[in-house]
């Protein structure tokens, strides 16, 4: 049986927080490919007052963030690892944290807005949509919010406060000399950079499987993600075997 995960928005679109969205199938990610956005709009579902996929766009970009992250979470679990090495002693070591912890701690310190108004002039939330038609330039995306004449320094700061990105400059000191480490955390990179992974793993294993039974992709796909894999053991073990035969 299909898997719905179901959620709650930040802000939301016109009063409505809603959504759900279905499991991420590998028969879905070789079809759509490694691209978030793809895989979003086609997972997320159309329900009594939820948030459908057209909408996406109209999202603040902090709510899509937060899909994002529970997309994460639910496909690739809550835990996020890095491997580092100390650049003073050379020492390798992991370091890790809860995905789903982090999600409160940011939503626990967003302040929370209520009247949209910065120095006097009105402003929008930034959406994707806005995002989109500004090409990714910060001053444009800022004109586009807000008709204030003060700060456009200080009005986006507010912005990155009451609508922040899931990043963050995580500190991973060496525990071995206690020399400060640390690196740049992105939730969209970090997504991006699973879900290419396990693609590449799929694409692996119709390849295997299509080789050795001459198999299409759909026919591959159709088998359950441990068929595929006790398929491709038994070639390998019988390939082995054969090569320390002969």
């Amino acid at each position: 049986m299909e898997q719905i995960q179901t959620g709650q928005f930040i802000y939301g679109i016109e009063g409505r927080r809603d959504y759900r969205f279905a499991a991420l199938s590998d028969a879905v990610l070789f079809s759509q490919g490694a691209d978030i956005d793809h895989l979003l709009a086609y997972a997320i579902e159309d329900g009594d007052g939820c948030i459908g996929p057209d909408e996406l766009n109209q999202l603040t970009l902090v709510d899509y963030e937060f899909l994002q992250a529970h997309f994460c979470i639910a496909h690739f679990g809550d835990k996020i690892t890095r491997n580092l090495g100390c650049s003073e002693c050379q020492k390798k070591y992991s370091t890790e944290f809860s995905l789903r912890a982090f999600l409160a701690l940011v939503a626990e310190e967003m302040p929370k807005d209520t009247g949209r108004e910065f120095q006097g002039a009105t402003f929008r939330l930034p959406t994707r949509a806005v995002l989109n038609d500004a090409g990714g330039n910060p001053a444009r995306i800022s004109s586009m919010l807000w008709q204030g004449e003060g700060d456009t320094d200080a009005f986006e700061d507010h912005l990155a406060k009451i609508c922040p990105l899931i990043e963050e400059e995580v500190n991973a000191p060496c525990p071995r000399c206690e020399t400060a480490q640390g690196y740049h955390f992105s939730l969209r990179a970090h997504l991006n950079e699973r879900i290419a992974a396990r693609l590449d793993h799929v694409v692996a294993e119709i390849h295997i499987l299509a080789s050795h039974y001459h198999w299409r992709a759909p026919e591959i796909l159709a088998l359950s993600r441990e068929s595929r894999r006790a398929l491709i053991k038994t070639i390998q073990q019988q390939s082995h075997h054969a090569r320390r035969a002969s």
